[in-house]
């Protein structure tokens, strides 16, 4: 059943009314996650610390069993991402980090919590009630960049199309509040038991061949290559 189709998402919601109403899952749970984030100048060792060390509690949560059988059918929706984010903002208690390193421009932190199965079921409930339903999706964006759409092709790729909201330049001569350090696109493949299994990131740039200089209002795409094992992606842009 896709993850569109309008039977799955009344599915869903019945599954969280049902669980909702008194199932066994009402109680919490032990999770961990990690993250490994590779970042660039002018982002700070303590921002990408900080930045990895929030995925890797949304990595804890997106792992555990509950999580994923409430939304398995939602694989790669964006409806998908921003339960997580609410799950992992509202739904994790005694949340601590428990090891974090760095080597060079690669940061890595490691989390633990434990997740309010309850708390997840009434976030689910809730957000399935208030969404407007699965044809219509929140683009995500920053002051920079929106992106536009994201699509796979037959051939095993991935196809973002994106669209500039402020003058951005990448030329050596780039003006001060040209925006090249937000203007970036990151891009995570994610295997069967969502596992973070490539990260990249993408500079924002009007064709691929490096056209270096996009004003508000235009148009640019990337064409990705999808890993052999990866049954998921996240696409989005840093705040």
């Amino acid at each position: 059943m896709s993850p569109t189709d309008p039977k799955c998402y009344g599915s869903l919601l019945l599954f969280a009314s049902v669980v909702l109403s008194g199932s066994g899952w009402a109680h919490a749970i032990d999770i961990s996650g990690d993250y490994r984030y590779s970042f660039h100048p002018p982002e700070t060792v303590a921002e990408a610390t900080d930045h990895a060390c929030r995925e890797a509690r949304r990595a804890a949560v997106g792992r555990s069993v509950t999580f994923r059988e409430a939304t398995a059918a939602l694989v790669d929706s964006g409806f998908t991402r921003r339960l997580l984010e609410a799950v992992s903002q509202e739904g994790v208690t005694d949340a601590e980090v428990v090891q974090q390193s760095e080597r060079g421009t690669t940061v890595s932190c490691t989390v633990k919590g434990r997740l309010d199965q309850e708390a997840m079921n009434r976030i689910l409930l809730a957000q399935l009630q208030a969404d407007p339903g699965p044809d219509q999706t929140t683009p995500d964006q920053n002051r920079a960049l929106k992106l536009l759409r994201v699509e796979d092709d037959q051939a095993g790729q991935l196809i973002v199309e994106f669209q500039a909201r402020r003058r951005l330049d990448w030329l050596n001569t780039a003006y001060p509040g040209s925006l090249r350090e937000e203007a970036n696109i990151m891009v995570e493949f994610y295997d069967a038991y969502g596992r973070l299994i490539a990260q990249s990131r993408y500079p924002a740039r009007k064709t691929e061949t490096g056209e270096d200089v996009m004003t508000p209002g235009e148009v640019g795409s990337l064409t990705i290559i999808k890993p052999a094992a990866a049954k998921s992606y996240r696409v989005w842009v840093p705040n």
